[in-house]
């Protein structure tokens, strides 16, 4: 797997996350008034359910980033094998 697909994941998984807590909590708010959500509560819904996965989801993209950073830093044949900024054949 190319490190530009990994990367691709990398970017769908926390919009994945982010949009799953979004529903959930929304779901739950408008299951325990028992009544649609107005713009306004639904908006505070979704601030606060956003708020609450981002320090993780920030995390784990960054130890991912940091994961990278030896394979990025190869050079020789090595480097251009893994390189996501060339389409070089080993």
């Amino acid at each position: 797997m190319s490190l530009g697909a990994i990367d691709f994941g990398l970017i769908i998984d926390g919009a994945v996350v982010m949009v799953e807590n979004i529903v959930h909590h929304l779901g739950e708010r408008q299951h325990a008034l028992g009544r649609r959500l107005t713009v306004s509560e639904r908006t505070e819904e979704v601030l606060k359910s956003a708020k609450k996965v981002a320090n993780p989801m920030f995390f784990g993209v960054l130890i991912i980033t940091i994961v990278y950073v030896p394979i990025l830093a190869l050079q020789g044949i090595e480097g251009k094998c893994s390189s996501p900024w060339r389409s070089l054949s080993c």
